[in-house]
């Protein structure tokens, strides 16, 4: 299944791809005009990934602060998010993705952002999500499986195009569901 779906995102035309990541900015920000989020979680896009740029500048237009993930060297497998200003100097991680140059002063923990804009390649109408196979996001945010923690837990909204969606995907014990899910469509919530 995750292969044909990525098979499906990559037959996405370029001017498309564009196009799709302006409509899903709109109805980003339309939707964020509403919510309090102030620490806010994205990703830079790669390969034929949903384009992120015009979700990163409408955070920034909203003056609030843009966080983009680093692999966690300490604890493999797992992400820190650290805040991004713009000409931020950055390194490529080991899969080739930029990710800025680790600052513990400027790293949140997970518990405190907001909003987590994850990437994926497929998703369903119950809000699973397939991602890459690494499992980066679920372990980063498996605390939100505790169900006696009554913490801060961020609201974890999905990116993708509408040809992503399934009807079901099997769901494992340690999936991290999604909150809901941004398309060129609009904002679905789970």
């Amino acid at each position: 299944m995750r292969q044909a779906l990525k098979n499906r995102r990559a037959n996405i035309q370029a001017t498309q791809r564009q196009q799709k990541s302006i409509l899903a900015a709109k109805h980003f920000k339309n939707w964020l005009i509403h919510r309090n989020d102030q620490h806010i979680a994205c990703y830079f896009s790669v390969g034929d990934e949903f384009p992120t740029q015009p979700i990163c500048e409408q955070i920034n237009k909203a003056g609030k602060t843009l966080y983009l993930p680093i692999l966690d060297t300490k604890k493999p497998g797992h992400l820190i998010f650290q805040a991004y200003q713009d000409h931020q100097e950055m390194r490529d991680n080991p899969f080739g993705i930029a990710e800025p140059l680790p600052n513990t002063s400027l790293q949140i923990p997970n518990t405190k952002l907001d909003l987590v804009i994850t990437p994926l390649v497929g998703f369903d109408t119950q809000g699973h999500r397939i991602g890459m196979g690494g499992g980066y996001y679920d372990r980063s945010f498996s605390f939100l499986l505790d169900s006696n923690d009554n913490g801060p837990r961020p609201f974890l909204l999905g990116l993708a195009y509408e040809v992503q969606r399934v009807e079901m995907i099997p769901a494992q014990p340690w999936d991290i569901p999604l909150n809901g899910i941004l398309t060129e469509q609009g904002i679905q919530l789970f």
